[in-house]
């Protein structure tokens, strides 16, 4: 009997780490669990008594007959016919499909060059009217993981939710066909196909759609399940925020309150003499023989409250600026008043003096915690650029060697076309609605213009003159196709200025000083915008 043997070399890589710590400022509220990822180098084949050894490498043609399962070798392909919803921007350059031939007669993994594995169960294809099909089938499956994927291949991004439109923010996507000969394929009924997809990202508020290739239009078909690996992140950047959120508390914990200038009591108004308790009113402990002037705006002063012998007398702030509430209590009997501190005579001068003495001390205490303050907001800020140093390695390792992918978003389909694994995203509180009105040439622009949100996974698309949902204090880039491989483009720092007109600002695009050819042209364009 046949065995086979694998010997598998264990290499550790960071993915966890770059899905749950995206969020620098919640560091120090996330756990990390650390596992290793299996990176396969050798395959032994042993069979009796006689041992031979071939090394093999992830794309050479690889037939596993244990559990009729297969792996096939990837084939690229350009083109595939698509339905009138999908239109890439730019014909001569979409994203091509990898092409896999199967057999319907027994179940088959497919594993694309990104990891992703694809499990599709015998008898899992059917021609029209659920006709069985003879022989070998193709099936052809591209990925499309980023902005610069997603504006090739033209998959619309936009969905409609109970008349509220939303734009997609993506944890990826898959274009899967079958085909038998030519005559495209049909999932039998009862039979799912599942799809195990490596992803960027672990959060869970992505959900599965799918895609009508004819209308456009999205339908929500369930959530995906996540699965992640990984290995715990550095600890001295760890223990440098844990130091800084320290810092953070003490720079919080100095307490300053300006002192109150002292006034000048009127000698039209009616006052009243109090000894001030100081721990309890601090702005005021600078100042003896107090007077509280009445605020008659508030409440004109009842004279027989001036005759009444008072048991209880009650201080406390007015929402006005150094104004307070005096209320006076006997029994059941009470009668409140709105005061201000004021001084006479020679207590009004020494006052003053006291006052400007407490003045230096507020000053040079502020400045000093201003400093601090500016000081911790520099060193936090380096620590954010280490960090996303460290994290932009980490993913580069990890998407450059991890084949079996360390985070993957799994479900499963009943029907070929479109599916994705998204997030309907909406501007909301921190939203600026306005109508842009795009020119190039001096010519308004006829084409979709793209609004990729920095930070995120996702590509809005507007026309011209439409009112467009922006967020406040972000930067933006704009950009369009204007012929038949050049795009014209427009970066604009931010758009606190359209929150105060909030009614249309025209933008004029430049073009764009490169051909785009092929996907890494426009990585490039994108990598220059910063659009990643």
């Amino acid at each position: 009997m046949e065995k086979i043997k694998l010997n598998i070399d264990k290499a550790p890589l960071t993915s966890d780490e770059i899905s749950k710590y995206k969020d620098f400022n919640a560091l120090m509220n996330a756990k990390a669990s650390s596992t290793k990822v299996n990176s396969m180098k050798k395959i032994y084949i042993v069979s009796g008594a006689s041992v031979s050894i071939v090394t093999l490498s992830i794309l050479i043609m690889v037939y596993m007959m244990k559990d009729n399962h297969q792996k096939i070798k990837v084939t690229p392909i350009n083109k595939v016919e698509t339905h009138s919803a999908i239109k890439p921007p730019i014909k001569s350059v979409d994203m091509p499909y990898e092409k896999y031939v199967v057999s319907n007669q027994r179940d088959t993994t497919i594993k694309l060059s990104t990891g992703t594995t694809i499990s599709l169960q015998k008898q899992s294809l059917v021609e029209h009217e659920s006709r069985k099909v003879a022989g070998q089938s193709t099936i052809i499956v591209r990925e499309i993981k980023d902005k610069s994927s997603i504006f090739l291949s033209g998959i619309p991004m936009k969905y409609d939710s109970a008349g509220t439109n939303y734009d997609f923010e993506s944890a990826g996507m898959v274009d899967i066909r079958a085909f038998s000969g030519n005559q495209p394929l049909d999932v039998a009924e009862g039979k799912n196909i599942t799809i195990k997809m490596v992803s960027k990202t672990a959060d869970h508020k992505f959900n599965v759609y799918y895609l009508d290739s004819t209308s456009g239009k999205w339908s929500y078909e369930g959530k995906d399940k996540v699965t992640t690996s990984g290995k715990t992140i550095t600890k001295v950047v760890v223990k440098q925020c844990v130091e800084s959120r320290n810092e953070e508390a003490i720079v919080e914990e100095i307490e300053i309150e300006m002192p109150a200038a002292p006034q000048k009591a009127r000698n039209d108004k009616w006052h009243i003499k109090l000894d001030i308790v100081k721990d309890e009113f601090p702005e005021l402990s600078s100042f003896e023989n107090t007077l509280f002037e009445i605020d008659e705006t508030y409440k004109p002063l009842d004279k027989n409250d001036s005759k009444i012998t008072w048991e209880d007398v009650k201080l406390e702030r007015a929402p006005k600026d150094f104004t307070y509430f005096i209320t006076f209590a006997n029994g059941g009997k009470s009668c409140k008043y709105q005061v201000k501190p004021v001084f006479a005579g020679k207590d009004l001068a020494k006052a003053q003096t006291l006052y400007e003495n407490k003045l230096k001390e507020y000053q040079n205490t502020l400045k000093e915690k201003t400093q601090r303050e500016q000081a911790l907001k520099e060193k936090r800020e380096k620590e954010r650029e280490a960090y996303q140093k460290m994290l932009d390695s980490a993913e580069k390792e990890l998407y450059a060697t991890n084949l079996n992918g360390a985070i993957t978003r799994t479900f499963a389909i009943n029907r070929f076309g479109v599916w994705n694994c998204d997030y309907p995203y909406y501007v909301t509180s921190n939203g600026i609605i306005v109508k842009m009105l795009f020119k190039y040439n001096n010519e308004s622009v006829k084409s979709l213009v793209y609004i990729p949100e920095i930070g995120q996974n996702m590509l809005r698309t507007a026309t011209n003159a439409q009112n467009i949902n922006l967020n406040r204090n972000r930067p933006y880039v704009f950009f369009a196709v204007v012929d038949q491989n050049k795009i014209a483009y427009t970066k604009i720092a931010e758009y606190t200025e359209l929150s105060i007109r909030r009614n249309s600002s025209t933008v004029n695009l430049q073009l764009y000083n490169k051909t785009i050819a092929n996907k890494n042209d426009f990585d490039e364009f994108c990598k220059l915008m910063k659009i990643y």
